[in-house]
């Protein structure tokens, strides 16, 4: 035990001391933190009600039309009766007036005279929008709804879940646990690949282009302590490393799904303990398979090459997780890796089944 202590303190000094690989092991989790935060502000951004006005110039605009408008969205309405249609165009060009519509004369009568079987042009509106503005773009969808619901009353012969009842089943914990696992999984799994590739592919590969592989070979200890040592040494900041991660997507969670009913309130002590051990343990198997990458390559370089081609086979195995828990064959939890990504997800959706874990 005294000879796998003094491996471990070795590696641990080397890691721990060295600022360039404190910064790579606990960057990724800032990285992570700030950049679901970013995204989360502008997911907000995006789907938040907008205050922007948006003006539209009308033509013959049906009164019926007129009071959806201003019922849904803050907006301007301008009759362009007489006004140069050129000139609009180019104001819409501009991004100076969001829209410009153009209806027929009569149109709410034409609408509910119109025969389809006639074989004649059914009444038409035309909608002049600029694609590349935000605020035309928005004016053009509220036309359009506001024509939809018109065609739709015309001819309602049912209805489908009328208002005043919810009906969808699911519980706030369904949808919250849904979210979830769909994302975590998969990243728990890539982070902490990389995680311990950042170190182990350096471990033995380093070793040996520094020259201290042979030292430690010479040293009369076992090759088994020497072993030991380099995996719980590695494991260790690997461990903080993927810990790290770790905080950074759980923290960021409630502002990437900002606006959804996401919580991670549901989730009590003993989901955080298992997800800790299925952590401790993927950390373990992650370290073991890339030192013996790194055992086998002659140079840092191949080393983590060799780990980026073995990253493939982690990403496909997240991916899979995120189509959920839906692997409920014992054995199938004997498969070293996909077992892990299998648990992590039925932790997360609270199915945790003790045979399986």
């Amino acid at each position: 035990m005294k000879n796998i202590w003094t491996v471990i303190k070795k590696d641990l000094k080397r890691y721990f001391t060295d600022k360039r690989i404190l910064i790579s092991l606990f960057l990724p989790g800032l990285i992570i933190f700030v950049m679901y935060n970013f995204m989360g502000n502008l997911l907000a951004e995006q789907f938040a009600p907008s205050d922007q006005i948006c003006e539209i110039y009308a033509v013959n605009l049906p009164e019926e039309v007129k009071v959806l408008l201003e019922s849904t969205h803050a907006v301007k309405l301008t009759d362009a009766a007489g006004e140069y249609p050129d000139a609009i165009k180019k104001e819409i060009r501009e991004k100076k007036v969001a829209l410009y519509a153009v209806f027929e004369e009569n149109f709410m009568e034409n609408i509910l005279s119109y025969d389809p079987q006639s074989g004649t042009p059914a009444p038409r509106v035309k909608l002049y929008f600029n694609s590349t503005d935000a605020t035309s773009q928005t004016a053009y969808s509220l036309v359009e709804t506001a024509l939809d619901t018109i065609e739709n009353s015309i001819a309602n012969r049912f209805d489908v879940n009328p208002e005043g009842e919810n009906y969808d089943c699911a519980t706030a914990e369904d949808v919250s646990t849904s979210l979830i696992m769909m994302l975590v999984p998969m990243l728990l799994m890539i982070f902490l690949w990389s995680g311990c590739m950042m170190i182990a592919s350096e471990s033995i590969a380093g070793e040996k282009e520094r020259g201290t592989i042979a030292t430690l070979l010479v040293t009369p200890l076992k090759r088994s302590h020497l072993a030991l040592g380099k995996i719980i040494g590695l494991s260790l900041p690997a461990l903080a490393s993927s810990a790290c991660s770790f905080l950074g997507i759980i923290l960021s969670l409630p502002k990437l799904f900002a606006g959804m009913d996401v919580s991670a309130s549901i989730y009590g002590f003993g989901t955080y303990a298992a997800l800790l051990a299925l952590v401790v343990v993927t950390v373990l198997l992650f370290n073991i398979i890339l030192v013996m990458i790194s055992t086998l390559a002659k140079s840092v370089k191949e080393a983590a090459s060799y780990a980026s081609v073995a990253m493939v086979p982690i990403m496909l195995i997240g991916v899979v997780s995120m189509m959920g828990n839906s692997f409920s064959d014992p054995m199938l939890f004997m498969i070293p890796g996909f077992n892990t990504a299998q648990c992590f997800a039925a932790v997360l959706s609270l199915s945790f089944s003790p045979l399986n874990f």
